[in-house]
C-alpha cells in the first residue's frame, strides 16, 4: 500500500507541474497542488504508522534498477515489441498505446520473459533506454 500511495504520489507531481504551465487555469493548478500536499501528508503518516518497517518514503527514487543480460526470451520480445511498434506508428499517428502492443500474440506470449517483480511497461523503459520515449495519458 505505501508504495502505491507514493505512486500516486509522483504521478499527481507530474500533473501539478503540467498544470503549472497552463497559466490560463490557475484554479486547476492550484486544486492539484492542494491535492499533492494532502497526499504528501497521507504518506506521512503512513509511514508513522508502519514505524521500523522496510519502508522508507522515497527509497526506491534513489535505486538505481538495473537488469541483468537478457535472456533470450526477451530478446525474442524485444524483437516482438519493436516490430509491433513500428507497423504501428506512422505520420499521422505516431504514438502506440501499450494496449495495442500487448494485443499482438506475440507479444503476449513473449510477455512471459519478462523478470519477476518487472511490469511490462517498466521493462519496455529499461531495456529500451532512450531509444523509445514513453508517456502517460493522464
Amino acid at each position: 500500500k505505501a508504495y502505491a500511495e507514493e505512486d500516486a504520489y509522483l504521478s499527481l507531481g507530474q500533473e501539478v507541474l503540467r498544470a503549472g504551465l497552463d497559466f490560463n487555469n490557475e484554479d486547476r493548478f492550484r486544486e492539484l497542488f492542494d491535492e499533492l500536499l494532502a497526499k504528501r501528508e497521507e504518506i506521512r503518516q503512513l509511514s508513522a504508522r508502519l514505524g521500523n518497517s522496510s519502508y522508507t518514503p522515497g527509497a526506491r527514487l534513489r535505486q538505481k534498477r538495473s537488469l541483468p543480460q537478457m535472456t533470450q526470451g526477451e530478446i525474442d520480445l524485444f524483437h516482438a515489441t519493436t516490430t509491433v511498434l513500428r507497423s504501428l506508428q506512422t505520420d499521422e499517428q505516431p504514438w502506440v498505446s501499450l494496449s495495442r502492443v500487448l494485443d499482438n500474440i506475440v507479444v503476449r506470449r513473449s510477455r512471459a520473459a519478462v523478470p519477476k517483480g518487472i511490469a511490462f511497461w517498466e521493462w519496455v523503459a529499461y531495456r529500451f533506454g532512450d531509444d523509445l520515449l514513453m508517456v502517460t495519458d493522464g
